[in-house]
């Protein structure tokens, strides 16, 4: 069983699927298409809210066809999803493909993971965990990055339908990169019920007070934090250029892809819990410097 060729395939499927040419201004082709910045917005929401429900039961899906196969799941979902908002022609197709790309998030959360630790875990390796889903969560930022960029400069001569059809293909690559990792070799453990893990996993939480809170903190981090990112594209196209928008998002996706690729180091220098605290300081003097800003305008 070879780990690097996994691991690198797990990486591409990664960057292919977080290749999103339209992620910047995503928010205004959905107000557009909904014409409405309300249900625009409310197309994110559905999004985050299939992907929250459907996390419990993709999970056991995934413990009984195997991670392989739901990772071949997911990125047919999301593949799906990218040709139903290419569509364009209202409001029901939009929130059917963000249906589409929450069951692509849960799909993907939590097996993905459990795919890479597997094959350390059966190769012995178990403790190159954290240094490999650094280099592979960093390719995604990586391909946001570079997405957004080249998206910026598409609009120019472009239009927001455009860089839907055409982040088409990068998701259609994901699923076909999704068919060639091998299936990882699993234990004792691994071969009991779904709904075994299920109890496990819901008695740790519960018991576990220091992990609630990471639960919670997370939830109400990631949540808030994607709406705040979602909504920039229509306060920024107040005061800039429609094409400049993506360019504000370059910067931050390079910084989180350099520091998912050291992210090893810094673990082990400051321990998770410090870097966990330093994440959160830095978000909060990024929000309040945005938050103070945009009073300034409004002043203005």
């Amino acid at each position: 069983m070879n780990i690097k060729k996994n691991a690198f395939l797990l990486g591409l499927i990664h960057f292919l699927s977080e290749f999103r040419l339209y992620a910047a201004v995503a928010v205004l082709y959905f107000t557009e298409i909904s014409g409405s910045m309300m249900l625009g917005m409310g197309v994110f929401s559905v999004a985050m809210l299939s992907g929250a429900v459907l996390e419990l039961p993709t999970g056991i899906l995934s413990d009984l066809v195997g991670r392989r196969r739901t990772i071949v799941l997911g990125a047919a979902a999301s593949l799906i999803s990218i040709m139903l908002y290419s569509v364009g022609k209202g409001i029901l197709w939009l929130m059917a493909a963000a249906v589409f790309e929450g069951l692509s998030q849960a799909l993907f959360s939590g097996n993905n993971e459990a795919f890479l630790y597997g094959h350390l875990k059966s190769a012995g390796r178990e403790e190159e965990y954290k240094a490999f889903l650094g280099k592979i969560l960093s390719m995604a930022h990586i391909a946001l990055s570079v997405s957004a960029l080249i998206g910026s400069l598409m609009l120019i001569f472009g239009t927001y339908a455009m860089l839907f059809r055409l982040s088409i293909i990068p998701r259609a690559l994901g699923l076909a990169a999704a068919l060639f990792p091998d299936e990882p070799e699993t234990t004792d453990r691994d071969r009991k019920s779904p709904w075994h893990h299920l109890r496990e996993s819901l008695w740790e939480v519960c018991r576990n007070s220091k992990l609630l809170r990471i639960f919670i903190a997370d939830s109400l981090s990631d949540g808030a934090g994607e709406a705040a990112y979602q909504f920039r594209a229509s306060f920024l196209k107040m005061v800039w250029p429609v094409w400049a928008i993506g360019l504000a998002g370059t910067l931050g996706d390079v910084l989180a892809a350099f520091s998912f690729w050291i992210s090893e180091r810094w673990i082990d220098r400051k321990g998770y819990k410090g870097v966990i605290l330093v994440s959160f300081q830095i978000f909060g003097v990024v929000s309040l410097a945005i938050y103070m800003n945009l009073f300034k305008t409004d002043e203005v």
